[in-house]
């Protein structure tokens, strides 16, 4: 998985476009492919365990929507990986952008309540 992480996952980045993501996976190699892919299935189970704390903390239906566009942003991705889906291309990016800034949001929001919270009284 290292090489993969090396290389600058998809996942990780704000923004690309459709052809930035072929040139990514384009320069996969099998083994790297075959590391994203086994990367792509944790992060199911990171999205859920992250969902779960956000919705406990701050009680928000904003967390649905922030669940619901990292797993698509996910799915997407795992299709390009699997070569099942090359029309994704057009799409992942933007959700990508999109779950950074509803997850950003959410933090923030997190953060107020969390200062409100143990704040000064």
């Amino acid at each position: 998985m290292s090489a993969v992480a090396f290389k600058g996952m998809l996942h990780m980045r704000p923004y690309y476009d459709g052809l930035e993501a072929t040139a990514f996976f384009l320069t996969l190699t099998p083994e790297q492919n075959s590391s994203y892919q086994l990367y792509t299935l944790f992060d199911f189970g990171f999205i859920t365990c992250f969902s779960m704390f956000l919705f406990g903390q701050l009680k928000s239906r904003w967390v649905f929507v922030y669940t619901a566009i990292d797993v698509i942003e996910t799915g997407l991705i795992l299709l390009l990986l699997r070569d099942v889906a090359p029309w994704s291309l057009i799409y992942v990016g933007w959700f990508t952008a999109a779950k950074w800034i509803s997850a950003l949001t959410l933090l923030v929001g997190l953060m107020l309540k969390w200062r409100r919270s143990f704040g000064p009284r």
